[in-house]
């Protein structure tokens, strides 16, 4: 019973120290002594959130493969299409999900870039 008793308390002991107290400690040394990186290095845009310099490459050379965009159209969108309609569906309810990127060659994939473009 000695055994399990001691077993219990160490275990309890751990978990404390393992899930609580070392986490909230790291936690806060990076917020104290790395903000801007602990917090993601977000880009900030007119007091608006846009993006993270953590995210995406920055291709500098001709041999180097060039990024592209996805086929899908993540977040553009507007207060208004997560509406739902008298159907219970939204005209946009979230990021979706695709299986596929159309080329940087094609007309639909330009024409939706541009658009986007110019809505931000």
């Amino acid at each position: 019973m000695k055994i399990i008793k001691k077993s219990i308390l160490l275990s309890i002991t751990f978990m404390v120290l393992c899930g609580l107290i070392y986490p909230l400690l790291m936690t806060g040394i990076s917020q104290l002594v790395f903000n801007r990186k602990a917090n993601g290095s977000m880009i900030t845009v007119n007091g608006n959130e846009v993006g993270s310099e953590l995210i995406g490459q920055n291709f500098t050379d001709q041999r180097f493969f060039r990024g592209r965009i996805s086929s899908v159209n993540y977040n553009t969108y507007t207060e208004a299409d997560t509406v739902p309609d008298e159907s219970g569906k939204a005209a946009y309810s979230g990021v979706s999900s695709g299986s596929q990127n159309l080329a940087p060659s094609n007309d639909a994939l330009k024409e939706r870039v541009q658009k986007d473009i110019d809505d931000f």
